[in-house]
C-alpha cells in the first residue's frame, strides 16, 4: 500500500489544556463573513523598531485586518500565545475608539475597517480571537483555567450577549537567525 504524505506545517498546535477554550469559541463561530484576516501565515522575526512594545528585542510584527463594517457592533480582541495563554488586546469598542489610529499600530482605513500591527517577542504559532456582539466582555473573561466550568460560564455569557467568534492564526519565525 501507499502512504499519503501529510503536511502539518500550516497547522497551529495548541496545548491540550486549551482545547476547551477553542471548543467554546468554535461553538459560537461567526457565519457573517470574515471580519478578521491576515495577509500571510508567517511573519519573519527581526529586531523590533522603537515604536514597538518590544523595542530592540527580536520579535515579529503581524499585520491583521479588522473589517467590522458596523460602528454599532461592540467587539473585543484577544491574543493566543504558543503556550495557550489568552490575553486581552482590546477589551471593547469604547477602548478602541479612544486609541489613536495614526498608522502604527492601528491604521484607520475608513468604513469601520482597520489594519493592526501586533508585535510578539516569541516564535511559533499565535492566534487572534475576535468576539463581536452586544458587549459584556468582562475584564477577567479569559483569565484562569479554561476548563469545563469556564466553558459553561462563557457559553452562558455568549448566549446572553449574542457573541460570535472569529480566529486567525499566524506563525512568528526566525528563519534568518536559525
Amino acid at each position: 500500500g501507499r502512504v499519503a504524505a501529510t503536511d502539518f506545517s500550516e497547522v497551529a498546535p495548541i496545548s491540550g489544556s486549551e482545547c476547551t477554550a477553542i471548543d467554546a469559541f468554535r461553538a459560537i463561530r461567526s457565519t457573517d463573513g470574515a471580519r478578521l484576516s491576515v495577509p500571510q501565515r508567517k511573519f519573519e522575526m527581526s529586531v523590533l523598531p522603537p515604536d514597538s512594545a518590544y523595542a530592540g528585542k527580536v520579535g515579529g510584527r503581524a499585520v491583521v485586518s479588522l473589517d467590522l463594517a458596523n460602528p454599532g457592533l461592540d467587539f473585543a480582541l484577544y491574543g493566543i500565545e504558543p503556550s495557550g495563554a489568552i490575553s486581552t488586546i482590546i477589551p471593547n469598542r469604547a477602548t478602541f475608539t479612544g486609541l489613536e489610529k495614526t498608522g502604527t499600530p492601528i491604521a484607520d482605513l475608513g468604513g469601520d475597517r482597520y489594519r493592526l500591527q501586533i508585535d510578539a517577542d516569541h516564535s511559533g504559532w499565535s492566534g487572534i480571537l475576535l468576539l463581536t456582539g452586544k458587549g459584556g466582555f468582562s475584564e477577567g473573561l479569559m483569565d484562569g483555567n479554561h476548563g469545563p466550568q469556564w466553558q459553561a460560564q462563557f457559553a452562558k455569557a455568549a448566549a446572553a450577549n449574542g457573541w460570535q467568534a472569529e480566529m486567525v492564526w499566524f506563525k512568528m519565525a526566525d528563519e534568518v537567525r536559525e
